[in-house]
């Protein structure tokens, strides 16, 4: 019966001391969102303070919320740190016996939602083309005279054209372009960037 009684008086001394260390500190809770006030789970939250022999880390769970207990009287720091979003700190919060400290935080997203467009004032070299490139205008064109493709050409340099004898029909016959030499068959003609289809089937080269 004795032993009963002293199990139940050390157990009640020990529920008293636990109550009255428990007054004798306070607790530091809160919840963290976003920008648009849903709860941000994860969050490291760590406490600081002189008081403490090294900071207490915890972090929120899936409502955002967190607490910490058993802080003794003082200025505590708290830095709320989550990867994706800017860090937030609380500096000189004061904790008092039997006291909880509620704190609201809200953390933004490190991440910026536009587009930067930045001009250059450092000259460009000019690109150049690797073969010869000639340009003809319509001033050109209007002041030359010429009514055939071929005629027009024969005015630029290192271009032969060429026209072969008329067809039975009265038709006239096939003028080919013959640039640097190359052979009337490596000639390229495009009209509207489409290129130019031979004159017949049995022809190798662009009709002009």
């Amino acid at each position: 019966m004795k032993c009963v009684r002293f199990a139940f008086l050390v157990l009640a001394a020990t529920f008293v001391a636990a109550g009255a260390f428990a007054q004798a500190t306070g607790t530091i809770g809160g919840r963290i969102t976003d920008e648009t006030k849903a709860p941000l789970p994860g969050v490291t939250v760590e406490i600081s303070s002189p008081n403490l022999a090294e900071a207490k880390v915890v972090a929120t769970d899936p409502q955002g919320r967190f607490r910490v207990e058993m802080l003794p009287p003082g200025a505590y720091a708290v830095k709320f740190t989550l990867p994706g979003f800017t860090a937030q700190e609380r500096t000189d919060i004061a904790v008092g016996a039997g006291r909880v400290v509620t704190l609201q935080v809200q953390m933004r997203s490190a991440y910026k939602e536009e587009v930067s467009v930045t001009g250059s004032l450092i000259p460009r070299p000019t690109l150049e083309a690797m073969s010869p490139v000639t340009t003809m205008d319509v001033e050109q064109l209007t002041y030359q005279g010429n009514t055939r493709l071929e005629d027009l050409l024969m005015n630029l340099p290192q271009v032969f054209s060429a026209q072969n004898a008329a067809v039975s029909n009265g038709a006239s016959g096939t003028a080919t372009v013959n640039l640097r030499n190359l052979g009337d068959v490596r000639t390229l003609v495009l009209i509207d960037g489409k290129r130019m289809p031979a004159g017949d089937r049995y022809a190798l080269s662009p009709d002009l």
